[in-house]
């Protein structure tokens, strides 16, 4: 090989590596861990917004059904679920020697064990009765960037607009922060804690029940439509404009 095509190699192979140091940069910057960070937000909005389970009322339905003779006659008990299903050929007597099998599932890592996050979301469930009943007064509504804001408050005395003041206050700091902690979390530039917003904004508007006031995806004032089979059919209603 001549010193020129040692040369024009030793260029070729440097133009490679710093294309390819590029691209990891590139790919570091654009990436946006979006599954994770919406299963993350269905867990915290769930567990700040959670309401008690309704207990069961059908008494046709034995708590603890005991097992009697009829079981046996007529149905066949149903196979226990397993991870890993055995082939037929194996269970017929063929015997399997030196072969490792393993199945796991995979599952989505989240953020909801990190410290920083748990303490965020003990503070907005402390919060969430007093606030809840500032959002069945209509008093204050869920904005489309993952924040709340003041609504109607006519209707409130003095003393009730400054609680609701404070109550406000304290949420959407709480929120920042954890929009923050989520970037931080995934490594994530502060130009994407925008992008979390969006995500946790649908997950409190989804939450948000009937009747409250919401932003639609403009940003529009709405009060949440109810559910036209639970008003006796129709047609489906539309949200109050504002």
């Amino acid at each position: 090989m001549s010193l020129f095509d040692e040369k024009k190699m030793a260029l070729v192979l440097a133009v490679s590596s710093a294309l390819a140091v590029v691209s990891a940069c590139i790919n570091i910057n654009i990436y946006f861990p979006e599954a994770k960070i919406e299963d993350t937000a269905d867990q915290v909005v769930n567990e700040v917004r959670q309401e008690p389970a309704p207990a069961s009322t059908d008494s046709s339905v034995p708590q603890n059904p005991a097992a009697g003779p009829e079981e046996a006659e007529g149905s066949q008990k149903a196979p226990e679920s397993s991870s890993f299903a055995v082939p037929s050929r194996f269970e017929s007597g063929f015997e399997l020697r030196g072969v490792f099998i393993a199945y796991q599932e995979k599952k989505i890592e989240t953020d909801i064990d990190d410290p920083v996050v748990k303490k965020i979301i003990e503070s907005l469930k402390k919060r969430y009765p007093q606030l809840q009943t500032f959002f069945d007064k209509k008093a204050v509504g869920e904005k489309i960037d993952g924040y709340v804001e003041a609504r109607d408050e006519d209707k409130l005395s003095l003393e009730e607009k400054k609680t609701l003041k404070k109550l406000i206050e304290a949420e959407n700091k709480d929120r920042k922060n954890l929009y923050e902690q989520i970037a931080v979390l995934n490594k994530l530039e502060a130009s994407r804690v925008k992008d979390i917003q969006a995500i946790y904004a649908k997950k409190w508007i989804a939450k948000a029940k009937k009747g409250w006031w919401v932003q639609d995806e403009k940003g529009k004032w709405i009060q949440k439509p109810t559910d036209p089979e639970k008003e006796g059919g129709g047609k489906k209603k539309e949200g109050l404009e504002v």
